[in-house]
């Protein structure tokens, strides 16, 4: 059995359609270390009256990995934000909620289409990392499917922590 440790700023709901849970804010918080820099505007004029310009303001957004997340520690997995997860690629304890079709959603009133509640959370990976790794042909990205997931996901479970990920990643072995 697993520890789930919330570690956004926001309580998190799931309802998995037999009971509904919350897990509270933990008190810490992992986040993204960014560098906002301004850039040039982008000037448009794509509308109907061509005579109409307007200028619209462009940041590029650095990023510098995260804080705030812990070691991995097992049984123990950390809920994070999205854009802390997809930053941590090679951690298999990092997972976000699943904010997609499938969420929640407050139907009326002042919160009107604001998440409630989420059925699930979400992992990423990069095929990137298996490259090298002993799947047969080379992977191609527009042949990516189910079973090349269900593959690295399979691959993924039998590695014990996220550093052996990372090391044997590197080392292309199984």
């Amino acid at each position: 059995m697993k520890k789930l440790v919330n570690l956004t700023p926001h309580a998190i709901t799931v309802s998995t359609g037999e009971i509904t849970m919350t897990f509270p804010p933990s008190g810490d918080a992992a986040r993204v270390d960014t560098k906002n820099t301004v850039e040039s505007p982008i000037v448009v004029s794509q509308f109907s009256n061509h005579d109409l310009e307007i200028s619209v303001p462009l940041n590029t957004v650095t990023t510098f990995g995260v804080i705030g997340l812990p070691e991995p520690e097992e049984n123990v997995m950390y809920i994070v934000s999205a854009m802390v997860a997809q930053q941590c690629l090679h951690r298999t304890d990092v997972i976000a909620p699943d904010t997609g079709p499938t969420a929640i959603r407050y139907t009326d009133g002042p919160m009107k289409g604001q998440i409630e509640a989420v059925r699930g959370f979400v992992r990423y990976a990069n095929i990137s990392w298996y490259e090298n790794e002993p799947f047969g042909d080379e992977v191609d990205p527009d042949d990516f499917d189910l079973d090349m997931i269900n593959k690295i996901w399979s691959k993924m479970s039998k590695i014990d922590n996220a550093s052996n990920v990372d090391n044997n990643m590197k080392k292309g072995k199984k």
